[in-house]
């Protein structure tokens, strides 16, 4: 027993004492906080949260044809955000606006032709021309643009009046925009 409470009163000197050296000495540490941040673009809408907005070319003059004009997104504005130099790029899913319902014949077409443009910052893509024929998933793009950048991204859709009389119903394509970080 003697020999164990030896040991313990050592032990509590040396404890003891290793406390007295740290606050009469002092002492500090350095944490060091980095990090990497991607690279990076978002696009979303400022009316309601989803980056989708609609072009209506409803305003046919009669069923058979389309009155040709230019339309851009004003009423649903894409707004991006990127925080490195980036590219800017139009997609048409479909190729032309179609009516899919319906097929075409010797003197009616089911696809209207348009013309479309995008623009965010400093970039704007050359003229996507959807003519009906094009494949696709055809793109146009620009850029890239030469720093972080935010602010509207605006679509323009030029219809083309058709050769042929449209088919009665329909019409539909997608144009999508991409930002990406450079």
């Amino acid at each position: 027993m003697k020999l164990f409470t030896k040991i313990a009163a050592a032990a509590a000197v040396l404890v003891a004492g290793s406390a007295g050296a740290m606050a009469d000495g002092g002492a500090t540490g350095t944490v060091n906080v980095t990090a990497t941040i991607i690279a990076a673009c978002t696009i979303n809408t400022l009316q309601d949260g989803t980056p989708t907005t609609a072009l209506d070319f409803s305003t046919a003059t009669h069923s058979a044809s389309i009155a040709p004009g230019t339309k851009s997104n004003a009423s649903g504005t894409l707004v991006g955000d990127c925080n490195t130099p980036t590219h800017l790029t139009l997609t048409t899913t479909s190729g032309a606006s179609f009516n899919s319902a319906t097929t075409a014949d010797a003197t009616h077409q089911n696809f209207f032709a348009y013309d479309a443009t995008a623009t965010y910052d400093t970039l704007t893509t050359p003229i996507l021309h959807a003519s009906g024929s094009a494949v696709a998933n055809t793109s146009v793009g620009a850029g890239p643009n030469t720093t972080s950048s935010h602010g509207n991204i605006t679509v323009s859709v030029t219809a083309l009046a058709p050769l042929l009389s449209l088919v009665q119903g329909g019409y539909s394509d997608a144009l999508v925009v991409a930002l990406t970080a450079n």
